[in-house]
């Protein structure tokens, strides 16, 4: 009688299991350890640079199991490697609303209202960050950046320095800060920090770019061509590269090809309005008249540059006077 009451407490206790278990799949739609498992694929996917099948896979626990915070970090972050700024932002704010501690959602949310350039919301989420975890050393960098991008040099030289020293081998940092020492006027310690970011990562197409910018406001061609080569090796998609290597043709009076790597600047991208403006003068320079005219009016169709649309009308009046 015992052994029998034993197992039908058993038996019972493993039914109420049971329809407990069935009771949370009918209400949630989601079976007991799916979310996580299915949220892991989208972070390893994450991890492995596939965006949309992050988020993918992220939008796929949250349809099951809409309070699961963890799946609106992950595809927040995805949508923000995606330049889809407005859903990051509105994931990592659900995040957050559902009680998400992690530092690294306040920090994605900080790097999406730079993008967006919303500087004040951008810095209220990395001073968080910093508050949180005072040796987060890409917190510093990425506020670095903001302050850059303010026009506040100073407090974003305290703050890439201070990145450099948490981590000395992370080359954006000094990216970042080479950044800097170029708007301050410090050309040496710009170049300086350009090579080190090189040093560091000698595929960094973005650190072969700027120091060949300031090669070439230095005017050492050679050497900024030769950056600017390895830039686009790198970054074959960048059109601010071709762009840069067509002034060095026109500053060496090679406007032939000048021509050709604006008209790549444009390849890549057809609204780049600085590429357009540079070819006509470089069509000028080759006697192309009319090739010269429509790349002119492209200009005055895309620029909203005051300054920009009356050099260019003033140009397509000599053209037009010239015998």
């Amino acid at each position: 009688m015992k052994f029998q009451r034993n197992l039908f407490l058993y038996l019972f206790f493993l039914l109420l299991t049971l329809l407990i278990a069935f009771w949370y799949m009918r209400t949630t739609n989601q079976p007991v350890g799916v979310a996580e498992e299915y949220h892991r694929i989208a972070v390893n996917a994450l991890n492995a640079g596939n965006n949309e099948e992050a988020v993918t896979y992220a939008s796929y626990v949250i349809a099951r199991q809409p309070d699961y915070g963890p799946a609106y970090t992950t595809r927040g972050l995805a949508y923000q490697r995606m330049y889809k700024f407005d859903e990051s932002i509105a994931d990592l704010n659900r995040a957050i609303e559902l009680g998400t501690t992690d530092v690294y959602t306040y920090y994605t949310r900080g790097l999406a209202y730079h993008s967006q350039e919303n500087f004040d919301k951008a810095l209220q989420d990395l001073d968080y960050v910093i508050h949180l975890k005072p040796d987060y050393a890409v917190a510093y960098q990425a506020r670095g950046i903001v302050y850059y991008d303010r026009g506040d040099s100073p407090r974003a030289l305290d703050d890439l320095n201070t990145a450099i020293q948490l981590a000395p081998d992370d080359a954006d940092s000094y990216y970042g800060r080479a950044l800097v020492y170029e708007t301050m006027g410090q050309m040496d310690q710009a170049l300086a920090d350009y090579s080190r970011a090189i040093e560091i990562n000698k595929t960094f197409g973005h650190a072969y770019y700027g120091r060949a910018f300031l090669y070439y406001e230095l005017r050492d061609y050679e050497k900024a061509f030769s950056d600017v080569n390895l830039s686009i090796q790198y970054e074959p998609t960048n059109a601010d590269h071709f762009l840069l290597r067509g002034l060095i043709y026109d500053a060496r009076g090679d406007y032939a090809r000048a021509a050709e790597d604006y008209g790549l600047a444009i390849d890549q991208n057809p609204r780049h309005e600085y590429a357009y403006y540079w070819r006509a003068i470089a069509y000028e320079a080759l006697n192309k008249d009319t090739e010269a005219i429509r790349d002119f009016q492209k200009v005055l169709e895309l620029t909203d540059n005051v300054e920009r649309r009356r050099d260019v009308e003033e140009r397509l009046r000599a053209i037009e006077v010239a015998p």
